[in-house]
């Protein structure tokens, strides 16, 4: 159907004038009641020989080719006051190929050129200072403008980033596995890596310049304390809204992987006292490594019969940015403070493999029995902390047991979240075919859950 704002726009007197057109993600979030938050488009028009703003509008989708036409002409018919009255331009550029190539053919029915152009100076100032007032990034770190930062570098490190976490390296790993990383290979400088997300809580890897950087994450410290102390670097997944607006707009504009919605990687540096610093590019190309190899160093080191991470050495080659150079592994760190807890950790293993031989039946189940059962088994070691009976302990530890093999049974194929154990009690109808009719029986079950369910809100486990 013919715009009919196209026919009065036919009209308007014509003059000589050009408009910069630009459709952007706005600075800002949108959280409507009830439905996911999101960021609005801002379309805007600038008279460039005038200098005046013809259209400014507000849209909660990329606007079509379509819808775009609509506003456009209604700025030329309907402009806003001060706008600089009823005309039609001569020439309508943007810098959106998809949009000329839609808005060409009708805008020259009534004798507008469209045209591309890759950069809009006039209304790119103009949306800036528009824009000024609106969402804050609350100091968060930038990866566009950084110095060093190159766009094959931020290409390398996101693909690198979606890479690492479609492997889910943290299936095999807790974070007393800390692995000694050398940057380039033959570097003198030994840094220390941890994947997280074997909790099902935070996923990502952390690399600690230092040894005593490595020690203070294992020291009893407040977390405000920790960060006031400790040198690190972080990269973590989450939602978009984490990442800075230039970071997010460079990702759209370029193309630039993501592995899911909640899949961003955020990229952070702390140095004490808790101060938030840029990466410099080396950091930025020492993080994109780690992202690209450390999945296959898991996947190639860790010992079939328990599942977890095994002592071994290796080295990688890279290439594109990397300029060739090799990075290398070792595990377990040299770090003697460390040893006692691998070693705990090594029996902790013993007991969750124990624990879980019947929940799993091939190698993506048996990763995610092993997340559940080590929550399982920190929920049954609070158990034994409070005050019951021995008897009440029992009919507890043998309901999470229950727990974990219901859910592991019926929920394997997806990926492991604690929040899967929030709620109402599940697969009753299971327990009461497979376990018990007993209503007492099925009192106690459902009484174990609600504990559970506490525990994981109570420890922090889901924010």
């Amino acid at each position: 159907m013919r715009n009919r704002m196209l026919d009065k726009a036919a009209g308007a007197t014509q003059t000589k004038a050009t408009w910069q057109v630009t459709v952007r993600a706005a600075p800002a979030w949108i959280e409507p009641k009830g439905k996911p938050k999101y960021r609005p488009y801002l379309v805007l028009a600038l008279d460039t020989e005038r200098g005046l703003i013809r259209l400014l509008a507000t849209e909660e989708q990329r606007p079509t080719s379509q819808v775009l036409l609509s506003l456009l002409t209604n700025a030329m018919v309907k402009p806003m006051i001060g706008a600089g009255g009823r005309y039609r331009p001569a020439r309508i550029v943007l810098d959106d190929r998809e949009l000329v190539e839609g808005l060409a053919a009708p805008l020259a029915e009534i004798g507008i050129r469209c045209e591309y152009a890759a950069s809009l100076p006039a209304a790119e100032a103009a949306l800036r200072e528009v824009t000024a007032h609106m969402g804050k990034d609350d100091g968060r770190a930038s990866l566009m403008g950084a110095p060093g930062i190159t766009q094959p570098l931020l290409a390398d490190f996101y693909a690198a980033a979606e890479y690492f976490y479609r492997q889910t390296p943290w299936r095999w790993v807790d974070n007393l596995a800390t692995i000694e990383v050398r940057y380039p290979a033959d570097s003198p400088a030994v840094r220390y890596a941890v994947i997280m997300g074997f909790g099902g809580q935070e996923f990502g890897l952390a690399v600690f310049p230092t040894a005593q950087d490595m020690r203070l994450q294992y020291q009893n410290m407040e977390p405000e304390q920790l960060m006031r102390k400790m040198t690190a670097m972080s990269v973590t997944f989450g939602e978009p809204d984490l990442l800075s607006f230039p970071d997010l707009d460079a990702i759209s504009s370029h193309g630039w992987p993501i592995a899911g919605p909640d899949a961003y990687p955020l990229v952070m540096k702390t140095i004490p006292p808790g101060e938030l610093r840029p990466l410099s590019a080396a950091e930025l190309a020492l993080l994109a490594a780690a992202l690209r190899t450390l999945p296959d160093f898991v996947t190639q080191h860790r010992l079939v019969a328990s599942a977890t991470l095994g002592a071994a050495e290796a080295t990688y080659s890279l290439s594109n940015v990397h300029a060739n150079q090799r990075i290398a592994y070792l595990f377990p760190a040299r770090i003697p403070e460390l040893e006692g807890m691998r070693q705990a950790a090594q029996r902790n293993d013993q007991e969750l493999e124990e624990m879980i031989e019947q929940w799993h039946h091939d190698e993506p189940s048996h990763a995610f029995a092993r997340q559940v059962g080590a929550l399982l088994l920190d929920f049954m070691n609070s158990l034994e902390e409070a005050e019951m009976s021995e008897q009440t302990l029992r009919k507890h530890e043998g309901n999470a047991w229950l727990i974990g093999k219901f859910t592991c049974d019926y929920r394997s194929d997806k990926p492991f979240t604690p929040a899967i154990f929030l709620g109402a009690p599940a697969y009753l109808a299971e327990f009461r075919r497979k376990v018990s009719p007993s209503a007492a029986a099925l009192d106690s079950y459902q009484a174990t859950w609600r504990r559970l369910s506490r525990f994981i809100r109570e420890q922090g486990y889901v924010q």
